[in-house]
């Protein structure tokens, strides 16, 4: 039996472990990203709307006002022109002031009847909602509406103060425009990249996960190790949905490689996990050596030694008996998955061409940079 390496713990291993945790936790690091976005949009357009009611002496209650629509345009007008083109970006941004306008200006019309103010407040939100189904931007639209409406019926805003509301949500548009078209926009490249690299992570701890389960395996399918193994299948997929939903990305694809290529690839691992947990379930007795070098093997794959994994396969062709049939499909499986790896360890690094590329269309289109369903 060969003993397995004790990895040490290094400076060098913490940084790796840490990154791909992070990672995984957060394909592509969207989420950060989002919230890294959405604190500069934020922050900056409370500074630039400060600035404007300043400027034209407003007074305390005009620069709160103007500060709190500059928050609001920010903090959804960021999210709205996430991952859209230039001119994406200009069209949707130019009807943030008509959004927010009409939602304000119904608020100012019904303040003065608390009961008419609370009946159009339910017909508002139904609006708001219903208008979702014209697509995407129309999500932030009626978003925008609910809170200009809200925000006209709480202050009790004045129709005198109408023009610099919209002259402030205007100067708030303007700003998150250019905010997400230079200093904050999508690079779509590396995120894809890093996405990439949460489906690898992803699928070396699944190959954990099936290391351990070849060692201390039970029958029982509400067992741990069942349940880790079923959850980290479903975040493999997860994540090859965000890869496929980056490819379709204008830019996303580095030079010579294309989307189709890519989804085989994912295709390819998440087939090589399943055959390799089909096999791992065949090996019934956890303490035979067919057993202990599954194990091994799929340890060695978590833990990034591919050539670890190489050297160990090796000794599956001694295997003798009831078992040599699985011993041979993890093996194969193990040696497709090395390949597979190093595919992609290849094509990062020389952006070769994979494939011609035809039409493609993703199994999930992303929104806002993230799958809906997310």
């Amino acid at each position: 039996m060969i003993e397995t390496e004790k990895e040490g713990i290094s400076v060098g291993n913490g940084v790796r472990m840490f990154w791909d945790w992070l990672a995984a936790s957060d394909p592509g690091l969207t989420r950060l990203r989002m919230g890294f976005n959405a604190a500069v949009a934020m922050g900056t357009g409370l500074g630039v709307e400060y600035v404007f009611a300043r400027v034209l002496h407003t007074g305390g209650a005009g620069q709160l006002i103007a500060m709190m629509l500059g928050a609001v345009t920010a903090m959804m007008g960021g999210m709205a022109l996430a991952g859209l083109s230039p001119a994406g970006k200009l069209k949707t941004a130019a009807f943030f002031p008509a959004a927010l306008g009409v939602g304000i200006a119904a608020g100012i019309l019904t303040a003065p009847s608390r009961v008419l103010t609370l009946s159009v407040f339910v017909v508002v939100m139904f609006l708001a909602v219903a208008v979702r189904q014209l697509g995407p931007a129309y999500f932030f639209y009626g978003f925008m509406g609910w809170i200009g409406y809200f925000l006209a019926s709480l202050t009790h805003l004045q129709f005198s103060q109408f023009p610099f509301i919209v002259a402030a949500v205007i100067v708030a548009s303007a700003w998150i425009f250019v905010l997400s078209a230079t200093v904050l926009r999508t690079r779509r490249q590396p995120t894809l990249r890093r996405t990439l690299h949460a489906f690898e992570t992803h699928a070396r701890a699944m190959a954990g996960s099936i290391g351990e389960f070849c060692v201390a395996k039970t029958g029982d399918p509400r067992s741990k190790k069942h349940v880790e193994l079923r959850g980290r299948a479903v975040r493999l997929s997860e994540t090859a949905l965000m890869v496929e939903g980056w490819a379709a990305e204008p830019g996303a694809l580095p030079a010579g490689w294309t989307a189709l290529a890519l989804r085989r690839f994912l295709f390819g691992v998440q087939h090589v996990m399943d055959r390799m947990v089909g096999a791992a379930a065949a090996l019934e007795d956890p303490e035979s050596a067919a057993a202990q070098l599954a194990g091994e093997t799929a340890q060695s794959l978590s833990r990034r030694q591919d050539e670890r994994a190489a050297q160990i396969l090796v000794h599956f062709n001694d295997i003798e008996g009831d078992e040599r049939w699985a011993a041979v499909e993890f093996s194969n499986a193990a040696a497709e998955f090395l390949r597979l790896a190093w595919e992609l360890r290849m094509a990062r690094l020389s952006s070769r061409p994979l494939e011609e590329d035809v039409a493609f269309e993703p199994a999930a289109a992303l929104a806002s940079s993230i799958r809906p369903s997310s």
